[in-house]
């Protein structure tokens, strides 16, 4: 009888150790995206609706929402980017709501484009699924480009370091209102400055500089990416990894 017992007792721990591990992480998605129009001018602001949702089966961290203008439907560095909005720690199955003004660049072509939301874009977040974060809403753009229209700078803006976390090289992409000084930065917790990406005269419009974090010999860690230019500023979240 001790046997039989203990024969059961090994055949359940064998099938406990066999039995597939259910990884607890986060996963969040574009749930709707829906833009007050279709069509608009180079130079219009756009306003979209969206909703996000974390549709995995634990907590994400809180993180941020990219928009951009693109000239397909999947993200790329070379899309147009237009503003960054955070969003909530979110629980398993919670969703959070609003909106957002998606700038139509200057110097869009005209035709059929398309308007991204992006959620995580600065990749900060570990998930179950990395291929959901995207949603794409066609876009036409109407007439041709005008001088006017053209001579338009952007907002100064710092689309944060793509990929993000960073193992070594990143592409930092950001935009100036006007030509002249700039410094984009990297400080650590302390706000202590641990690395310079752009120091000197910078044109006007968008940009973006490669940085490799191996050069700069830090420490894991979270880290502030920081741009000054005409008396602003802006920062995002850097996520160093080894």
């Amino acid at each position: 009888m001790l046997f039989r017992y203990t024969s059961l007792a090994a055949l359940l721990v064998s099938l406990f150790l066999l039995a597939p591990t259910v990884l607890a992480q986060s996963d969040l998605t574009v749930t709707s995206a829906v833009a007050e129009t279709s069509n608009g001018e180079p130079g219009d602001r756009v306003t979209l609706d969206y909703t996000v949702a974390n549709v995995g089966n634990a907590t994400s961290p809180e993180t941020e929402v990219g928009f951009y203008f693109s000239s397909d439907d999947t993200i790329s560095s070379d899309d147009a980017f237009s503003e960054m909005e955070g969003i909530q720690s979110l629980s398993p199955g919670e969703s959070e709501g609003d909106n957002e003004q998606i700038s139509i660049p200057s110097n869009a072509p005209r035709g059929a484009g398309f308007l991204i939301v992006f959620v995580d874009n600065i990749e900060f977040v570990t998930e179950l699924d990395e291929t959901n974060n995207t949603v794409a809403i066609p876009f036409t753009v109407n007439g041709a480009v005008s001088s006017d229209a053209a001579a338009d700078a952007p907002s100064l803006a710092l689309a944060g370091a793509f990929p993000n976390p960073v193992r070594s090289r990143t592409t930092v992409r950001f935009a100036l209102p006007a030509a002249g000084d700039a410094h984009l930065t990297v400080t650590d917790a302390l706000g202590r400055r641990v690395a310079t990406l752009v120091e000197g005269v910078r044109p006007a419009g968008a940009q973006s500089v490669v940085w490799d974090a191996r050069s700069a010999r830090l420490a894991a860690g979270v880290y502030t990416l920081r741009l000054d230019a005409g008396g602003d500023a802006v920062t995002r979240r850097l996520v160093v990894v080894l």
